[in-house]
């Protein structure tokens, strides 16, 4: 059976993620604490996948500033979790796609592509870049 349409997450597929751990990083560094930075980002990794299973939906925004404040919380940082939530998005929005995506995207042969990915509106809003796409769907568009 021919491959008549594929879907693609965008997130550390097409889109290059790699610089979420500077999160952990300046948490740690901001409150001068004694565990390691590989720790607060299990922590924070695990809060993000159990909540991310919640119902009813939440924005990722909404699911950021929950964990972050919780993780504060259990590090025993009493501190406003805003300034983590706005890097995460800073992070998340200012991206760039990976050197080989659009070769590979425009080598499908006109077969029908879309990206279905966990990001909210604000995030595709920011992208600086188009891609050969058929159409993109967040989760915040179908709720879910």
């Amino acid at each position: 059976m021919p491959v008549k349409a594929m879907t693609f997450d965008a997130y550390g597929t097409l889109l290059r993620n790699e610089s979420l751990r500077l999160i952990p990083q300046r948490i740690v560094a901001d409150h001068r604490l004694s565990v390691s930075i590989g720790d607060v980002w299990d922590a924070w990794i695990t809060l993000y996948f159990e909540a991310t299973q919640l119902t009813p939906f939440r924005t990722l925004r909404d699911i950021q500033n929950s964990i972050l404040s919780q993780l504060l919380h259990r590090l025993e940082v009493h501190a406003d979790a805003v300034p983590y939530v706005d890097l995460f998005f800073e992070l998340t929005t200012k991206v760039e796609l990976y050197p080989e995506v659009l070769t590979v995207l425009n080598a499908l042969g006109g077969r029908r592509a879309a990206i279905v990915s966990n990001a909210d509106h604000e995030h595709i809003a920011a992208w600086n870049f188009t891609l050969p796409v058929e159409f993109i769907l967040v989760s915040e568009a179908v709720r879910a």
